[in-house]
């Protein structure tokens, strides 16, 4: 017989975070001066084991008509265009921008968690902007 042994037994999950989109399109339609026009809402679903993360909204190009080579300017807090996040207020999207920031959480059995977000894109274009 050998001393006094004691063991530890713990059980580690390994994350690795599930992202899916409900679709990989937005679509604002036709525009008309003065009109507020929304996107369809894209969803996001992001399944997790407690692990962080970050989603960053990133434009690669300006937004512009599909008729012309005209660009549509981000929203100014009165004219173009934005993203919204789970019905929040119209934002700019000039620059990268991290629309979602999930700290590590801690979950008992490893049962994993389901976070959702709603994402839509809002226009109001001038007369100037359509011509």
């Amino acid at each position: 017989m050998i001393g006094n042994i004691q063991t530890d037994q713990r059980v580690i999950y390994i994350d690795r975070p599930l992202f899916t989109l409900s679709h990989h399109e937005m679509d604002l339609g036709n525009m008309q001066a003065g009109e507020i026009k929304h996107s369809n809402t894209l969803t996001l679903n992001v399944s997790t084991l407690g692990a962080g993360f970050r989603i960053i909204l990133e434009k690669e190009s300006p937004l512009q008509r599909l008729s012309g080579t005209e660009k549509i300017e981000s929203w100014n807090g009165s004219n173009g265009y934005g993203y919204r996040v789970e019905s929040g207020s119209v934002q700019n999207d000039d620059t990268s921008t991290i629309i979602v920031n999930e700290a590590a959480a801690s979950i008992p059995l490893g049962n994993p968690i389901l976070y959702n977000y709603t994402i839509d894109l809002e226009a109001l274009l001038d007369e100037q902007t359509l011509a």
